[in-house]
């Protein structure tokens, strides 16, 4: 993003990018944001549209100069604008592509069980599949396959065929949230890790004489 003349950073969208409607919807949600905030407090409808059109840049422009309106009115309503550029750039996603993504998508070490959820729910709805169910079932199976939690995953994999979407973001969040309460544990109460320790210490076997 780029500063010119306006006190904030003006949107601006990647018209090159390989995944184009993730592109175009974070251009679309900084400009909700700026809209309602204090900066764009006072701008007309006209001046919002106006706006949006300079932001897109020069393809984003050109794009708009073919856009065909019901009435003359609605080019000068800034959520008008917004929905024809979304309707412009949708067609331009590429469901192979969508679904080699999902593919690889992975959960990050600073990723929540929520977080990767949704970004793994983000990526299936431009894959194109059959239906919700299908949807929802290529989401599980992302999410088993791409959790970082070993113990979350034999869990999942462990409810069988029967396991959907809904109880296992249930089992995942209830481990996640149980590793976190313990961590805090620790971190908290210095005596807890030593009685952890102390308590593996007792059960454990000399490897020398095996007592």
């Amino acid at each position: 993003m780029a500063t010119t003349g306006f006190p904030f950073d003006v949107p601006k969208i990647d018209w090159e990018s390989k995944d184009l409607a993730t592109e175009y919807k974070d251009f679309k949600d900084y400009i909700n944001l700026l809209f309602e905030g204090p900066h764009c407090d006072g701008w007309t409808d006209a001046q919002k549209a106006s706006a949006i059109v300079s932001w897109s840049g020069p393809k984003g422009r050109k794009a708009f100069s073919t856009f065909t309106w019901t009435n003359a009115a609605d080019k000068k309503k800034p959520d008008n604008v917004l929905d024809k550029f979304e309707a412009y750039v949708e067609p331009k996603t590429n469901k192979w592509l969508a679904r080699i993504h999902l593919q690889r998508t992975r959960q990050a070490e600073d990723q929540s069980v929520d977080e990767y959820l949704a970004e793994c729910i983000r990526q299936a709805n431009k894959c194109k599949l059959a239906d919700q169910d299908a949807t929802d079932e290529r989401v599980l199976e992302q999410l088993i396959v791409g959790i970082r939690d070993a113990e979350i995953q034999q869990k999942l994999l462990s409810k069988g065929d029967k396991l959907k979407l809904t109880d296992a973001l249930d089992i995942a969040r209830g481990i996640e949230a149980s590793g976190q309460h313990l961590t805090q544990l620790r971190g908290s109460n210095p005596s807890t890790t030593a009685a952890i320790h102390a308590v593996k210490n007792k059960n454990s076997v000399c490897q020398r004489c095996w007592t």
